[in-house]
Parts: structure tokens; C-alpha cells; sequence
């Protein structure tokens, strides 16, 4: 057999070329040479990454109930959605929100610094997959930049890089703890992957899971291989991230006076509706997205020359990410915001193969094969970004699970939707801050832009700020991931809330109304106190729904 960096198979059997990982391209003399084919690669890549960052900018409404927590933070009003209320954690980003309280008290604006972070973090975690890329492939540039384009072109990547949320920070944290475990046979940087592991947990509540699997595998590598050091840091990277945890699990209990995240509690319920509207979700957005199963089926296929730990725990991070999406059962928001950590592993795992082929014996083959796989997954991507699907409507509306509307819509549209309603919503914080008085309250689902701009004392009707463990009750018909619960609207008529709904409508509209607690025929009759409102090149009727009970 022989040692030089390629290995011969027996006789009769094909020669595939498989470079070891101790070749002299990842000797510590050579790595200077790696990190600048890597920022080079990561440039090229960076250019069109930005572009399309700057095109799908946005921020989605669910992030301004995180901004509330942060302003009222800084404000000195403690972790609270509503101001003299008992603390409920109706978020799931603790590190986030502190690290916009602590952005707004030096006087950042909360959205803007929210969108420049999370744009970041997407820059970053960029650079720490073509670093991987260029780790795992001693070829010329272009050919680091092939799998990396894909990922960058791929339309929930550039959404949920400025929706404003800690998707991305998350995504990133627990992709280079992977890198910093199992990313170097001679060197486990545990210390450093200590570091990122607590702070990833910190910004997710369910970032344990991923992390935890990271840990495991890399411990798990380090056993079979014998290598003491990576086992013994692994081993330590995890004690201190479950301590991390723990401590955050305790000041959850003193604080919030629940050890479980009140987004857990109203959001999550497993039964086989949830369990099947998950699986619909996976498949939905491997249908949409079809680059994704294609860079996953030639990472199967053709393994390319990742070192088998790393290569294993990558498979279990994806598969895992995948599987909580069905266990959670979906997620109501555009281009599956829940699987987009399965991303950056995928892209580094298709890249790896794509290597392989270009060193096939049959070369220029190998190439031209690399460069049209990766040709149709950017080409691919750009056309559903676009509304231009390969696979067509009639058989992703079969995977439909976005159950509160009879007729499916495909993810760009929906995304379109997020943004005109998040906007809408926005408008009405606004309209409810200038006709509005300090101390009033409001009855409404959309609790994002609408409680971070209006000011007013919110009651959350799906019960996600609210203390509403005991008021929330399950919906039995079949509803959009994260709606299973709502919080009936009796239960706040006894707060003698001022009003029990509200919306912007244009002024030849009176006779339209929203909300469908308010409509004739349900338990409620309010007067109705319709106020004018005029916005800028778009007037508007402010209509409030007040509550006259006693």
C-alpha cells in the first residue's frame, strides 16, 4: 500500500485519487498559502453574497418582539414585553435581546443595529465555510468558489441574513464550534469552541440540541481514534456550554419563574397533525429549493475527501435540523427559517465531492461534470428566488402545510407577504402611538411592530407574552405552524383592556373590519371609534374597537 499522499486500491479495482488529511497542503508552512487562496475565494463569493443580502433586506415582524424586550432593557424597565407586567420570556433569543439593549443604551437604533449584526454574522459565517472548503481542497480558486456560490444564491440564505432575528448569529456559533473541534487532526481548539458553544446557547434556546450533537460526535471521534486531546476537549467544550445553559435555566426560573421558555410552552406541542405538517414543511422546502437535494445527493453518492469525523458529524447536524423541523411542526414563515442551519454543512459536504470529481483520473471530464452540477444549483436558486420553480405547483401544493389558508403559496410569495404585512403592521404601531394615550392597552395576535411602535399595554392573544399557560388552549382544526394556541378573548375582557382591536384601512372602507372576534354574529359588540390618520402620500382610517364592558 502506498504512503505518499494517494492511496492505490487492489488489483482489478479502479485508482480514485484520495488525498490524506496530513498532506503537506495542511502542514502548518502551507496553511499561510490556505488562508489566502481562502480570503480570496471568500471575496469573490462575498461579492454577489452582499448584492443579494441588499436585495432581500428586510426585517420580520417577530424580531420587534424581541426589540420591545431590548428597548424596555435599556430603558431600566427590566426583561418585560409589557411594563408592570410579571416577566414572561416571550422570546428565545436571550443573548440577542441583551446585546440590542446594551446597543440601544449608546444610542444605536434596535432594528438597524439588529439587521447589521445578523448581515454580519452571514458574512462571517461565509468566510468560515470557504475556509472549510479551502481546508478540504488543495485546488485553484475557482474551484473553492463553486459550493459556496450555491450557498449564497439560495434565497432563504440572503433572507434570513437581515430578517433582524438570531438565526444567522445561531447558525454561525454552532458551525464554527464544529470547525473548531473537529476542523484540525492536530490541534482541537476547545477552548475557543468553549467560548462560541456558550454564547451560541445563549442566543438560542433550542441551540443546545445542535451543539450538544457537535460535542458528541467530535467526543465521539476522539474515542475511536484515540486522540486524547480532541476527547478531552470536547469533553470540556460541553461541560462548560451545559454550564452556560444551566446558568441561563436558573435565571430563567428566578426571573421569569418558568425553566422552560414561554415560546416553548405555546408554540410546541407534538401530535401526528404537528408531526405530518412538519414532515409537509421538510419536504415543501427541499421541493422549492431543489439545489439543496441535489448537493445533498451528490454529497451521498460521491463522499469527497473530508475526514470521515468530520464528514459523520456534519451528516448528524443535518439530519437532526431536519428532523426537529418535522418534531416542531413546521414553521409558518417563509423559506424554511428553521432548516437553514442544515446549510453551511451541506454546502461544505457538496463541496468536498465536487473536489473529488475534479480530480477524477478523467479530468477535464471531472471538471465540466463539477462546474455543471454547480451551474444548474446557482441557476436553480436565482429562478426561485424569482417565482421560477423546476418542480412544478401541483405536486409542492401537495406538501401544503400552511393550513390556515385553503390555498397553498409558494415561499417567495409568502416571503412577499411577511414583508408587506410587517410593514402594514409597522404603519399601524405608528398610527396607535400618535391617536393613542400612555397607559392604554390593546387586544391583538400581531404583537411585533405593532407593540414595539404603539407603546400600549399589549395583550397577546396567542399568548406568547402573556402568562397564558393556563389560558392558551389548543386549537383542534388544522392551523399554521406556531398558531395551535390562542388565548380566547374573554380571558382579557376581565383586564378591561381599552380596546379590543384595531386596524389601518383606506377611508372609502368604513365598513371593513378585520378582526374576527368583532365581526356580527360573535360574542362581542363594540362600538366602534374610527379616528383619521393620514400617512404620508397614503391616508389612512385608524380604527380602534373599544371595549365599553364592564
Amino acid at each position: 500500500m502506498a504512503r505518499g499522499p494517494f492511496r492505490e486500491g487492489s488489483a482489478g479495482q479502479f485508482v480514485v485519487r484520495i488525498r490524506k488529511l496530513d498532506t503537506p497542503m495542511t502542514t502548518p508552512e502551507h496553511r499561510p498559502q490556505l488562508r489566502i487562496r481562502a480570503l480570496f475565494a471568500w471575496m469573490l463569493v462575498g461579492i454577489p453574497a452582499t448584492w443579494l443580502l441588499w436585495q432581500y433586506r428586510w426585517v420580520c415582524d417577530d424580531a420587534f418582539i424581541s426589540f420591545r424586550y431590548s428597548q424596555h432593557l435599556a430603558e431600566g424597565l427590566g426583561l418585560r414585553y409589557n411594563p408592570g407586567d410579571s416577566p414572561v420570556e416571550g422570546y428565545s433569543n436571550f443573548l440577542w435581546v441583551v446585546l440590542l439593549a446594551a446597543l440601544k443604551v449608546i444610542g444605536a437604533s434596535i432594528p438597524v443595529a439588529a439587521q447589521c449584526l445578523s448581515a454580519a454574522s452571514s458574512l462571517v459565517l461565509l468566510w468560515l465555510v470557504v475556509k472549510r472548503v479551502a481546508w478540504n481542497t488543495p485546488g485553484p480558486v475557482w474551484q473553492l468558489v463553486l459550493a459556496p456560490l450555491v450557498l449564497v444564491t439560495l434565497p432563504p440564505f440572503a433572507v434570513w441574513s437581515t430578517s433582524g432575528l438570531a438565526t444567522m448569529p445561531m447558525v454561525c456559533a454552532v458551525f464554527a464550534v464544529w470547525g473548531l473541534l473537529l476542523g484540525d487532526s492536530r490541534c482541537c481548539r476547545w477552548r475557543l469552541a468553549a467560548v462560541v458553544s456558550a454564547l451560541g446557547v445563549l442566543l438560542r434556546a433550542d441551540a443546545l440540541l445542535f451543539l450538544g450533537l457537535v460535542h458528541a460526535g467530535a467526543f465521539l471521534a476522539g474515542s475511536l481514534a484515540q486522540q486524547v486531546e480532541l476527547r478531552r476537549g470536547a469533553l470540556r467544550s460541553g461541560l462548560v456550554t451545559l454550564g452556560a445553559f444551566g446558568a441561563q435555566t436558573l435565571f430563567r426560573t428566578l426571573y421569569h419563574g418558568d425553566w422552560l421558555p414561554n415560546t416553548a410552552r405555546v408554540k410546541v406541542g407534538v401530535s401526528s397533525m404537528t408531526l405530518e405538517r412538519g414532515l409537509n414543511y421538510d419536504v415543501e422546502f427541499l421541493l422549492s429549493y431543489i439545489a439543496i437535494p441535489v448537493m445533498m445527493l451528490v454529497a451521498l453518492v460521491l463522499p469527497g475527501r473530508m475526514p470521515r469525523a468530520q464528514r459523520l458529524t456534519a451528516w448528524s447536524v443535518v439530519a437532526a435540523t431536519f428532523a426537529y423541523g418535522i418534531y416542531i411542526g413546521g414553521d409558518f414563515m417563509a423559506m424554511g427559517r428553521m432548516l437553514i442551519l442544515a446549510l453551511p454543512f451541506i454546502t461544505v459536504l457538496f463541496a468536498s465531492s465536487l473536489a473529488r470529481l475534479c480530480d477524477l483520473r478523467a479530468r477535464p471530464l471531472g471538471i465540466a461534470l463539477a462546474g455543471l452540477i454547480a451551474l444548474f444549483c446557482v441557476m436553480s436558486s436565482i429562478g426561485a428566488g424569482g417565482g421560477a420553480y423546476l418542480v412544478p405547483e401541483g405536486l409542492r401544493a401537495r406538501f401544503h402545510f400552511r393550513w390556515n389558508t385553503p390555498k397553498y403559496v409558494s415561499e417567495d410569495v409568502q416571503w412577499q407577504n411577511m414583508v408587506e404585512r410587517g410593514l402594514a403592521w409597522q404603519r399601524l404601531g405608528k398610527a396607535l402611538k400618535h391617536r393613542t394615550k400612555p397607559g392604554e392597552s390593546l387586544v391583538i395576535g400581531t404583537i411585533g411592530g405593532v407593540g414595539f411602535y404603539s407603546g400600549l399595554h399589549i395583550h397577546d392573544t396567542f399568548g406568547l407574552t402573556n402568562r397564558a399557560g393556563d389560558a392558551a388552549k389548543v386549537r383542534r382544526k388544522r392551523r399554521s405552524p406556531g398558531h395551535d394556541r390562542h388565548v380566547p378573548i374573554d380571558h382579557f375582557l376581565l383586564k378591561k383592556p381599552t380596546y379590543v382591536g384595531a386596524e389601518l384601512v383606506p377611508p372609502d372602507q368604513r365598513d371593513y373590519l378585520l378582526l374576527p372576534h368583532l365581526r356580527p354574529g360573535h360574542e362581542l359588540a363594540p362600538l366602534i371609534d374610527i379616528r383619521f390618520f393620514p400617512l404620508k402620500n397614503d391616508e389612512r382610517l385608524l380604527r380602534l374597537a373599544r371595549w365599553t364592558g364592564n
